[in-house]
This record gives C-alpha cells, structure tokens and sequence, in this order.
C-alpha cells in the first residue's frame, strides 16, 4: 500500500475513535446525572413528601384540608415548606393515605427505596411499615431540577393468606354468576314451551244453561153449570169432557201430556131453545 494512502485512512480511524469516546463521555455523564437525580428524589420523597402526607392524612388536619381548593394548597406548601407540587395531586394524595391508613395504621419506619426515569416523571417507590400491616408509598415527580410533586398515594401490600382468599373469593363469584346464569336460561327455555299452549288457547265460552222442562199444568176442574134442575144426560156429559181432554193434548208443546178424565167435572148441561 503507497504511504499517501494510508494517512487518510489513519485520520479517519482517529476520528471515528474520538466520536466513540465523546459519545461514551457524555452517556456515562448522562447517566450520573440522572442517577443524581433519582437519589436526589429518592431522599425528597422519604424525608419531605411522605412524612406530610402522614401528617395530613390525620385526626383534624385531614378535615382542614378539605375546605381548600388545589390551588390554595399548592400556594400554602410552596410558601411553607418550599415544595412544588400540583393541588389535585395533593388532594387525592390525601385521600389515599385516609383510605389505606384505616388497613395499614401509622407508619412507623421505612424501609428499602428505588425509583426509575419514565421519560418526563420520575417515578420513586418506597417500602414502608405501618402499626397493622406493610405497604408502599408511590410518589412521583417532575424530571426536572424542581421535582415537582404530580402523585403521591400509600398501596397496602396484601399477604400469601389474603392473595389466596382473594383468589378463592373471585373463583366463587365467578363460578356462582356462571351458574346463575345456566339455571336462568334453563327457565326460560323450558317456560318457552308454554308459549304456544297459550297463544293458542281459545277463550272457553259457557253453555247456555238448557230449560227446565215446563211444569205440567194442573188440570182445571171445570164446572158446567146448569139452569135446569133435575135434568141429567150422562151420555152428553161423556162426550164433553172427552172433547176437552183432547183439545187440552193438543196443546202441550213439548209432548202429549195426559190430562186424566176425572179432573173435568160436569155439574149440570144448558141447552139452548130453538127458534
């Protein structure tokens, strides 16, 4: 190789390898930077946020702090204290204190701390204990030099025991509502058989109540009486009452009805004078 073409190639191999070892310089003083930054939180949020999340979490102060808005809140702390944070932020920070202080108790010490950068937060978790049960306390702030508070909340850590009595309580729920279900559709099904018995039921009409058969009329005893005393035709009489038993049949609509002879009586027979 000709000695004017090997110092070009030499030159290039210096500066590839300046850019490399610049590019490492400043990843690794990024990286102490923001690992400053993360411990800076860490120290920010055990020795400053949760102690005055504890603190107003409590008794009295908690019912104070609901009379302010989240504004007034943010001005008050940054004017005490000198923290920055964001009034909603504190606000529900309370509540969740107030909520998870009822099944962890006070807090008593802490324990180990870590936190990671999540691109414009950092987000800082630390392990606390509490007078009943452990917990955590999550508090995340700006990435910046401000570290401004964005959350804050206190998670109670759930045991082996309670883990697995959630998990049972869950499987029954589950399966109760899946059978619920079953024995529901099962119902309606079966009461779908009934639907065309009824669509196709007819209204039942009553019958009309049959007459009662007419009574029998009692025969009339009828008396034929006589202007002439002493005057005696059987064989007249005979042929009137045979007459009346049969004009008398022959009224009866719903059969011949027997009208015995002896119920017509002939007292006495009228003649009329021809002229």
């Amino acid at each position: 190789m000709a000695k004017g073409t090997k110092k070009p190639l030499l030159l290039l191999a210096c500066l590839l390898l300046a850019v490399l070892l610049g590019g490492c310089g400043r990843e690794e003083r990024q990286s102490e930077y923001e690992q400053q930054k993360i411990d800076q939180a860490i120290q920010i949020s055990r020795d400053q946020f949760i102690p005055l999340f504890d603190n107003l979490s409590t008794g009295d102060n908690a019912q104070g702090i609901e009379d302010y808005t989240g504004e007034e809140l943010a001005y008050m702390l940054e004017q005490q204290s000198g923290l920055q944070v964001e009034g909603e932020a504190v606000k529900s920070g309370i509540t969740s204190f107030q909520l998870a202080k009822k099944e962890v108790g006070a807090i008593v010490d802490f324990g180990e701390a870590e936190a990671y950068v999540d691109e414009d937060a950092i987000v800082v978790r630390v392990d606390v204990k509490g007078e009943k049960k452990e917990a955590y306390v999550e508090v995340i702030l700006s990435n910046d030099m401000f570290f401004r508070l964005q959350s804050a909340a206190l998670n109670p850590v759930s045991t082996l025991g309670e883990k697995l009595e959630r998990a049972a309580l869950d499987t029954v729920i589950g399966m109760g509502t899946v059978f619920a279900v079953l024995i529901l559709i099962s119902f309606v099904i079966h009461m779908l058989g009934y639907v065309p018995k009824l669509l196709g039921a007819k209204p039942q009409t009553q019958a009309a109540p049959k007459a009662a058969p007419a009574p029998a009329v009692a025969p009339a005893k009828t008396e034929v009486v006589s202007q002439q005393s002493g005057e005696d035709d059987g064989e007249l009489a005979a042929a009137i009452v045979a007459a009346i038993v049969a004009y008398r049949s022959a009224e009866q609509a719903d059969g011949p009805a027997v009208v015995p002879a002896d119920g017509f009586i002939v007292r006495s027979i009228r003649r009329r004078s021809r002229r």
